[in-house]
């Protein structure tokens, strides 16, 4: 029996911990490796690489020529990163209104619940805002030791 690919929504916070040891990365490198296996295929806005290299510069863990090399990595994983349109710039602008989350958070919620995609977070609080405003998504908080 073959199993079946699940299309699924990742923000920065679960994809920075691929290469940033933190609370959470066990669970992080699970999807990755769910990923990788073909499992789950990752979706996110396409601002997501951005985000994370930004993140990845910040921490401070990581040389200029390092932070290139992880670039390129970064777009191996072959990510389905998605323009907006303008549909889903709306969605988006609604959610951060309602929500008060910047228009980058607001952006992997607005593609979860548009194409009910499940969705992997390490960020608590928008987690809780994805399953209020759609108590049918599957959140996935990838946080903790375990």
């Amino acid at each position: 029996m073959q199993t079946m690919t699940e299309d699924a929504v990742v923000d920065a916070s679960v994809v920075a911990k691929w290469f940033i040891e933190e609370r959470g990365t066990p669970k992080a490198l699970e999807v990755q490796r769910q990923f990788v296996s073909g499992e789950l295929n990752l979706h996110a806005p396409i601002l997501m690489p951005y985000e994370v290299l930004n993140a990845l510069k910040y921490s401070r863990l990581f040389k200029k020529t390092e932070l290139r090399e992880l670039a390129t990595a970064l777009m191996y994983y072959r990510f389905k990163l998605e323009a907006p349109d303008k549909r889903m710039l709306v969605i988006t602008a609604s959610i951060a209104s309602e929500t008060g989350f910047t228009i980058y958070d607001a952006a992997y919620l607005a593609l979860a619940t548009t194409f009910e995609w499940s969705l992997y977070t390490s960020d608590a609080e928008l987690a809780r805002a994805a399953k209020k405003l759609d108590s049918d998504l599957e959140v996935h908080e990838v946080s903790g030791n375990s």
